[in-house]
């Protein structure tokens, strides 16, 4: 199978995993709803654009049109934890990451979070992580993290 036709199917299977209640969303013991809810539109949103564009979004203007299909993309583009703009690795496509290589590379994350803790999205799909998990985790090449 060409490895790009095997990108897409990859990523419908997690699409539709998330979709329909599957396991590639982790959440604490009492989840933060608002803020998963918030990250997951987020990540679909941009999962979208790569899908439907063969290429990330440059900027939350190129994001805004596929955000509109989830809500207010102003309000989906800040976490409803600390009221900030999330941190997004823009230009990085999550559809080219290579599930063999290893840990998956974080393409957003809230900047500040709540208690301790922030939502992510990487390649793989949305997780609450603490800050030194998150301080731990991939990142995409060429970009560095905001802590």
């Amino acid at each position: 199978m060409p490895k790009r036709l095997l990108h897409v199917v990859i990523f419908i299977l997690v699409t539709c995993q998330i979709g329909c209640g599957g396991g590639s969303v982790k959440v604490s013991e009492e989840p933060d709803k608002a803020g998963l809810e918030n990250m997951d539109k987020f990540m679909r949103a941009y999962m979208d654009f790569c899908a439907k564009n063969n290429s990330a979004p440059r900027s939350l203007k190129d994001l805004e049109p596929f955000l509109k299909k989830y809500g207010d993309p102003q309000a989906l583009s800040k976490s409803p934890n600390d009221g900030q703009p999330y941190v997004v690795h823009w230009g990085y496509n999550p559809n080219l990451y290579d599930f063999a290589e290893g840990a998956a590379p974080v393409v957003a994350y809230e900047k500040q979070g709540k208690d301790g803790q922030r939502w992510v999205f990487r390649a793989d799909g949305v997780f609450k992580l603490s800050v030194e998990e998150l301080k731990n985790s991939v990142f995409p090449p060429g970009f560095k993290p905001q802590f």
